[in-house]
């Protein structure tokens, strides 16, 4: 589908880049790859490398501090922050965090994105947020904080435990009881842990207050986890928002489904896939934070898969729409033949048992041709999942029946993941 990017859109690309390669040290190596102005934002842009974790790990915040900034000043004046993301070990990286920038640009994502919020947004409006209490600082909302506690402006944090399978009984009547106490008009949510609430409502046939709308984020959404949520708050609207603490508030479902780049303050692109593993429609998305004076991130790793819509949104937007996150890129497995699976090719061949009582699963590629399912759920299932399993990856597939399956010490599940070996780059048609 041909790009249609606002003129007002590439002329901030092209001064955040120009800013970046001026004033930011670790852009400086990056210079001899500038093809000049006259090729224009896109092209200049495209000729860069990317940007990893690992080198944003290594050169934070000395490399990263743009030029004539005192960091230092502006930490002691409560100017900025420095904010880790969640993740493992491996992922967890830092930034300095400007705040006036976060609430510009996730009010833009929500006011030009969807419909639904518009009449809503603002300070005014109550949102409750069920997600995990890792937090930037490390662990918040952990114990037994009043509500009154945990409510910070307009948001109150439901969450206090790490991981969902340690709920009690106790834990979810006070999130359902709070939930209807506070009465938010949104309800912004880990898609996980909203559809643990949600089944919880369901067996115990308690009513949960319905919010206008609920937007997912966090993690990649599962149709195991769409299930539950239909099923507890019915026809309530679903958003889903894409981003990360580091490059911002990058994408949001329109009214027809598709995911919009947030132009006004990002900027994003894929890198395809070989036509082997899903190319060219589907890549690996690179971000470009717009309008940042402390964080100028350029061809940033986001670790995410995605696939490219291939004709215009009937929405009318502008810029490359997306049809589906596909999962990360830490959590893709390989056919039999070695053909590139992600967690969204999965989650199509075994997501939809949710309907039949699958509430949570887990696939581990053990070996090039052995498989083993992990899944909570009606035991009659697994002839099914092993079917399905089969089918999708032509090896040999095991299944074993859980009572739970936990979550990452990030807070984030896993619904794939491969113990091969493999060259990420190796999938790709460019390199970085």
């Amino acid at each position: 589908m041909p790009e249609t990017f606002p003129a007002a859109h590439l002329r901030e690309l092209e001064q955040a880049l120009d800013e970046a390669l001026a004033s930011v040290p670790f852009y400086s190596k990056w210079k001899p790859r500038d093809v000049g102005s006259g090729a224009g934002p896109l092209a200049r842009l495209r000729n860069m490398p990317t940007l990893t974790r690992r080198e944003l790990r290594a050169g934070f915040p000395r490399l990263f501090t743009p030029g004539g900034k005192d960091l230092k000043h502006a930490l002691d004046q409560g100017e900025v922050e420095l904010v880790a993301t969640s993740g493992t070990t491996d992922d967890r990286v830092q930034v300095i965090w400007w705040q006036p920038w976060w609430d510009e640009q996730e009010k833009a994502q929500y006011l030009t994105g969807n419909p639904l919020p518009q009449g809503i947004w603002g300070r005014g409006f109550k949102e409750a947020v069920l997600t995990t209490p890792v937090c930037s600082a490390g662990v918040c909302h952990i114990g037994d904080l009043p509500m009154k506690e945990r409510i910070w402006e307009r948001m109150l944090f439901l969450n206090q435990k790490a991981d969902p399978a340690h709920w009690s009984e106790k834990d979810l009547a006070r999130m359902v009881e709070e939930l209807a106490e506070y009465a938010p008009e949104a309800l912004e949510a880990d898609p996980a842990y909203l559809a643990a609430l949600a089944r919880y409502a369901v067996k115990q046939g308690i009513q949960l207050h319905k919010p206008r709308y609920i937007g997912l984020t966090y993690e990649f959404i599962s149709r195991t986890h769409l299930h539950a949520i239909h099923q507890a708050f019915g026809a309530t609207p679903i958003i889903n928002s894409y981003g990360s603490t580091e490059a911002g508030c990058l994408h949001l479902n329109c009214e027809h489904g598709r995911l919009h780049p947030n132009l006004n303050f990002t900027h994003a692109d894929v890198i395809p896939l070989k036509p082997q593993h899903g190319g060219p429609t589907r890549g690996r998305l690179v971000a470009s934070v717009l309008k940042n004076p402390w964080l100028k991130l350029l061809r940033y790793e986001t670790g995410d898969l995605v696939r490219l819509a291939s004709d215009p949104c009937p929405c009318g937007r502008e810029g490359e729409s997306l049809l589906k996150i596909e999962g990360r890129m830490k959590d893709v497995t390989f056919k039999k033949d070695g053909a590139l699976v992600t967690v969204e090719d999965v989650d199509a061949a075994l997501g939809e048992l949710a309907a039949s009582g699958l509430e949570q699963y887990q696939l581990v590629q053990e070996a090039a041709a052995r498989y083993l399912v992990r899944f909570v759920g009606d035991a009659s299932l697994e002839a099914e999942l092993r079917e399905r399993a089969q089918k999708l990856y032509g090896g040999e597939v095991a299944v074993q029946r859980e009572t739970t399956i936990a979550p990452e010490p990030s807070g984030k599940y896993r619904l794939a993941k491969t113990e091969l070996k493999f060259d990420p780059a190796s999938l790709f048609v460019e390199t970085a």
